[in-house]
This record gives C-alpha cells, sequence and structure tokens, in this order.
C-alpha cells in the first residue's frame, strides 16, 4: 500500500517566523547570520558526458562559526548571492562546504541538507520546490551535491535574462547546512527530529538553534569552527542580435512525491535492530558501529541492522507518490533527484491508455562506502571511523543521485495532459524522517532541439 500524503507526521510549513535571523527560540551565543561573497576562481573547465563548458565563476562565502549541533537556515531574502554579469545563459551549477583553504568538508563533520537557489523572477506552475517567502526556489541540492550531475547538455541552457540591463535580477539562496562533528545523535540531528511531538521536520531545526541530536537542555557552545559555502556557475554568453542560431532556452520543474508538501516520515515497518559485537548477516561489516543504547546512532548504523528481507515482493520499502497533469508540450533533457539517507530512488512514470504505467525515468541513490580514493577494502578489512571519513563517500550517507538512465540529448518528449506520476522509495527498515523526494526536471518548451541534433 502507498504512503499518502494524509499519512505525513509533520508537514514541513515553511514560515518568516521560523526562519526570523533573530528569534527568542535562539541561542544567544550564535552570532548575526550576514554573509558576504568573494570571487576565488574562473573558467574552471567542466567535461561531462552531456557536453563541456569553460566559463565559469566560483564564489566563496565569508566564514560561518558553527559549534557542534549548531543549525544555519537561512531565508532569501537575508542571503543575497552574487552571479556571472547579465544576461547569460546558465550551463550548470555545483555546491559544497568547504574549509577556509577551500578543500572539501565531509558531511560527517558538516552537513549539507540543501541549498536552494532563488533568481527573483521564477513562480512555479507545478510544485517550486522551496517557497519561502513569497519566492519559489529555481534549483537545490543536499548532500548528494558532489556526485549529481547538475549541468544542462550541450545547446541547452537555463536564460538568465535579469529585468533589464540596468536592473538585473538579483539571486538569494536557502543555506540549510548542520555541523554534526561532536554530535552525540547524528541520525536525530540530520533527520531534524521533533523530540517528544515525534516526527522529523525543517520545522524543528530553525536557524540558530540546536540540533535534535544534541542531549536535552544542551545550551553552551562547544568549540566553535569555521566553514564556507562555495558555488562554482558555469555560463555561455547569449548571442546578439545577428548571431546566429543560439541554445534553446529551458523551463525548470521541481516535482515532490509528497504532492508539494516537502517532507513526511516513514515508520519502521519490518525488523530490525542495532548491532553488537559481529555482524549482521548480508551487511557491511563496520568497525566500531554503534551499540545499542550507546546514542551514537550514525547513518551506517542503520544500513547494517536492518534485518527485513531486501528483494523480492516482501522486501521493506516504503513508496511515496504523486500523480499530476502535464501543462504544456515539451522535451524533457536533464533530471537529476533529491533523496536523503534511506533512500533508494525516483520514478516518474507516465499513464498510459491501457490503464497501466510506462517508466520514463529513474534516478537511484549512491551511498558512500567509507573508502578513500577508489579503494573498496581487502577481505576482513574495515571503512573508515566516523571521524575519518572521505569527503563524497562518507558511509552511510547519499553521497549521489544518479541522472535518469538513457540519454536525454534528445529528450524525452511529453505533451500536454499527460498524466505523470513521480515516486520516491525509501527503506522502512528502520524508521526515517524529515525525508524528501524531489525530481528536478529540465525541459524544452515545444520540444525545441539544438541545431545538428536530429530527432530519435
Amino acid at each position: 500500500m502507498y504512503v499518502s500524503v494524509p499519512f505525513l507526521f509533520w508537514v514541513l510549513h515553511f514560515s518568516e517566523f521560523h526562519l526570523q535571523l533573530a528569534s527568542g527560540s535562539q541561542n544567544p551565543d550564535m552570532p548575526t547570520f550576514e554573509l558576504t561573497w568573494e570571487e576565488v576562481k574562473r573558467n574552471v573547465p567542466l567535461v561531462k558526458d552531456e557536453g563541456t563548458a569553460e566559463t565559469s565563476i566560483t564564489y566563496m562565502s565569508s566564514a560561518i562559526q558553527l559549534d557542534p549541533g549548531r543549525v544555519v537556515l537561512t531565508p532569501p531574502s537575508k542571503t543575497p548571492i552574487p552571479m556571472p554579469p547579465q544576461p547569460f545563459l546558465l550551463r550548470g551549477l555545483h555546491v559544497e562546504v568547504v574549509y577556509p583553504n577551500g578543500q572539501p568538508v565531509p558531511l560527517t563533520e558538516v552537513y549539507l541538507h540543501h541549498i536552494a537557489f532563488y533568481d527573483g523572477v521564477t513562480s512555479a506552475d507545478l510544485c517550486g520546490g522551496a517557497s519561502l517567502e513569497g519566492k519559489d526556489a529555481l534549483w537545490s541540492v543536499g548532500a548528494e551535491s558532489r556526485h549529481t550531475s547538475t549541468f544542462f547538455p550541450d545547446g541547452y541552457g537555463y536564460p538568465v535574462l535579469g529585468n533589464s540591463s540596468d536592473f538585473p535580477t538579483q539571486w538569494s539562496a536557502n543555506i540549510h547546512i548542520i555541523r554534526t562533528k561532536g554530535v552525540p545523535h547524528v541520525k536525530h540531528c540530520i533527520e531534524c527530529h521533533c523530540g517528544g511531538a515525534g516526527g522529523g521536520s525543517e520545522d524543528c531545526c530553525p536557524h540558530g538553534s540546536l540540533c535534535g541530536g544534541m542531549p536535552a537542555g544542551a545550551a553552551t557552545p562547544g568549540a566553535r569552527e569555521p566553514y564556507h559555502v562555495q558555488y562554482t556557475v558555469w555560463y555561455d554568453e547569449l548571442p546578439g542580435p545577428g548571431g546566429g542560431p543560439g541554445p534553446v532556452p529551458l523551463r525548470y520543474h521541481t516535482l515532490d512525491a509528497a504532492a508539494c508538501q516537502l517532507e513526511w516520515n516513514i515508520p519502521a515497518r519490518c525488523p530490525w535492530r542495532f548491532r553488537h559485537a559481529g555482524t549482521v548477516p548480508g551487511s557491511t561489516q563496520l568497525r566500531g558501529a554503534g551499540l545499542r543504547g550507546s546514542g551514537r546512532y550514525f547513518p551506517f548504523d542503520f544500513l547494517a541492522g536492518a534485518l527485513g528481507p531486501s528483494r523480492g515482493p516482501g522486501r521493506c520499502v516504503s513508496p511515496m507518490r504523486w500523480s499530476l497533469t502535464w501543462p504544456y508540450d515539451g522535451r524533457v533533457v536533464f533530471a537529476k533527484g533529491h533523496l536523503h539517507t534511506g533512500g533508494i530512488d525516483l520514478s516518474l512514470y507516465r499513464a498510459t491508455a491501457a490503464g497501466g504505467e510506462e517508466l520514463l525515468c529513474r534516478t537511484a541513490a549512491r551511498y558512500g562506502s567509507g573508502w578513500g580514493g577508489n579503494r573498496t577494502g581487502a577481505e576482513g578489512e574495515s571503512p573508515r571511523e566516523p571521524a575519518d571519513q572521505p569527503a563524497g563517500n562518507e558511509l552511510g550517507y547519499v553521497v549521489g543521485v544518479d541522472s535518469c538512465r538513457g540519454s536525454l540529448r534528445r529528450g524525452l518528449v511529453l505533451r500536454a495532459g499527460d498524466r505523470l506520476t513521480v515516486e520516491a522509495r525509501y527503506h522502512s527498515a528502520p524508521w526515517y524522517e524529515g525525508v524528501m523526494g524531489l525530481l528536478d526536471i529540465a525541459v524544452a518548451p515545444d520540444g525545441a532541439l539544438p541545431q545538428g541534433v536530429a530527432e530519435a
């Protein structure tokens, strides 16, 4: 049976109240949050299967001082961000949290819940992703950012025109990061656990607060350390009048398996247990995994502790799905997913005349193994300890979400009136809180193709 939206324990209701930077519920030790940005790199080459880009600018934020368990969750109105000179054609984006020297920070130290970008002019006609302060997010990414394609194929791009040459569009961001280093209950922390109310939601980890993984009553800040948000924008110049055929402009949409409610909670539906000494048959062998009652509860504790069947009709899987009527003719040329820990995959289906469903696209979650580089470990070896996880391959975390299988260069044709369903699947042994299932798609209206690309 599918989990329906009324089943949600908690529904995310973004409001200015819980995002205020100066709230009475916040710890007074949290400094006023104001970011400045500087350009740190230019023209970092990017080579992808979908195409290439050479023109780019990388921006780095001023230092964000975080103590263990501290939450940053900013409203767009307080977080303006720079972009290349407008107008331009957006080709790709990459976001991560870095140390002052520019090296990446592991998710086990600072968890990137999400960063959403707002261009100030986007008005969602479907979900719109994170809708805050009357604005709809254009693009967002989370912990999966380092291994998720965020690059449009050659010949396509998102046009950033500005309101006029004299009044360029002001971009802004919703930044949600949590320092998890030094937190005793990491799973509760990254899921924004709501305490006695149960479940998880961003409503339960407002800006400046301590996450739900900290001990009850904890208020004294620990040692702060500096971190930075860094993002790279790949772009092309828009051709001027008489400049020949230009790239195909795209429209960008976020499809939400939770019917545009963003979050839901998954109860345990299969037998499971914490690991004690030894291993669970068929599980990853872990050194120092959390014992029952230890309070550690890292994400990998749960991957190792599930006892339910992993295959067949009885496997421990909990789906969430939402159906919609597609509004216009177009060609999907790009798709990426956003899943939290516990996620399996995201799928897009189209209803058939015979009453069935046709699979159009599926993106699968990729989990870190804990090994550095390309190592997988010799027989009997164990991955690194939690404090020594390599950035981009953190054990038990979602570190990437695959693009849709197969090439989308010629695109997936949609027609106005198509009945589509987006489905997110999560493990349900044990439980997961505050999860998401977002599928972003970029569409060329009217099915336009770049010059030199023929119909399949």
